[in-house]
């Protein structure tokens, strides 16, 4: 899986000194839910929830691989089954995506996952309004590395 991922995957989960996939390898380890998706066969994404399933808030990671990306209507819809998993006993998810991750930022946005001080967008006018609130802001961004990344949250129902 690891020399399948995004490039752009791949510098969000190395750090300086350690490889993707003992990095891959323990997100999954760490994880108290977890889901590996396949297309025709081939690995084609993972993801994870990280915390206690007791708590009522997770920490969500997903990797996918540049053949998950030719299957956008698969992967949202996975996306969307392993999030009315996870809500069934959370209040809310939380989640990071790599600043220079556009697609990722986008992707999270249009799964209904918001920034602080803002709320989710239901329709292609308000994501492309949020995507910009997000690029356009740089005190949301969190020092990720050389990097940033924008924290970003996930709620069932809206909240402030």
């Amino acid at each position: 899986m690891s020399r399948r991922l995004r490039v752009e995957q791949i510098s969000a989960w190395v750090s300086p000194g350690s490889d993707v996939h003992r990095t891959l390898r323990d997100s999954f380890g760490r994880s108290y839910w977890t889901r590996a998706w396949t297309i025709d066969g081939d690995l084609a994404g993972l993801a994870g929830a990280i915390g206690s399933p007791a708590s009522p808030l997770a920490f969500v990671w997903l990797a996918m691989t540049n053949a998950a990306t030719r299957h956008p209507r698969l992967l949202v819809q996975e996306a969307r089954e392993a999030l009315d998993e996870l809500m069934g006993d959370k209040i809310a998810l939380q989640t990071t995506c790599l600043g220079s991750d556009e697609a990722a930022v986008r992707f999270a946005i249009f799964l209904g996952f918001r920034v602080k001080g803002t709320h989710s967008a239901s329709s292609h006018p308000g994501r492309r309004l949020l995507l910009r609130y997000v690029n356009d802001n740089p005190d949301i961004r969190e020092p990720y590395g050389q990097a940033f990344g924008i924290p970003m949250v996930y709620h069932h129902q809206e909240s402030p």
